[in-house]
């Protein structure tokens, strides 16, 4: 399972979740490449409405709270709302969330840097 964290209010780049990139949102690229991958899953957590809007029909969105300080707490969060705590340790599922996104990151840079 791969829970993305999508945070609408960044303070470096608002709205940075609903940037176009070459004509799908950022948040829609991102679940894109969890869908390509092995997860059997895929769940993007937010605290904007127009965020869930976009990914309407193609993944789950678990609404958060916007207090929600972080990437961690706002998966932590979406981890409860999934009931995944009664499986294993939301710490635990965290780690995997976290692994799975720097896998396909690494993946995407070696990729770009081969195409040099």
């Amino acid at each position: 399972m791969i829970v993305i964290p999508a945070r609408y209010a960044s303070t470096r780049l608002p709205g940075k979740p609903l940037r176009d990139i070459a004509g799908l949102t950022m948040i829609e690229r991102v679940v894109t490449q969890g869908l390509q991958s092995s997860a059997t899953q895929v769940v993007v957590a937010t605290d904007h409405p127009e965020i869930a809007k976009v990914l309407e029909g193609k993944v789950e969105v678990i609404m958060t709270h916007a207090e929600a300080t972080s990437g961690t707490d706002r998966v932590a969060e979406a981890v409860s709302a999934l009931k995944l705590e009664d499986e294993r340790s939301t710490r635990w599922a965290q780690d995997v969330d976290y692994s799975v996104m720097a896998e396909r990151l690494a993946q995407l840079r070696s990729r770009a840097s081969k195409q040099r």
